[in-house]
């Protein structure tokens, strides 16, 4: 599994990690993979579900457009 570190435009450094679970909350019941690109830093997580397969090999700059549109938890 891929691990990138990139910087904000503020500083602060971000892990970038690919995360898949199971999930089970679809109307039949069928287990599904949910594919997560999570952004960590020591301050706040964030989560982006529609992200490219090739994202380990982006730019710096794609990923942090990623960043800006994830999901804050």
């Amino acid at each position: 599994m891929a691990e990138i570190r990139i910087r904000d435009e503020a500083g602060w450094q971000w892990q970038v990690v690919e995360h898949a679970s199971r999930r089970h909350d679809t109307p039949d019941d069928t287990p599904q993979r949910r594919r997560s690109l999570y952004f960590l830093s020591r301050y706040e997580t964030r989560r982006c579900d529609d992200f490219p397969p090739d994202w380990a090999k982006r730019t710096p700059k794609d990923l942090l457009e990623l960043w800006a549109d994830a999901e804050p938890l």
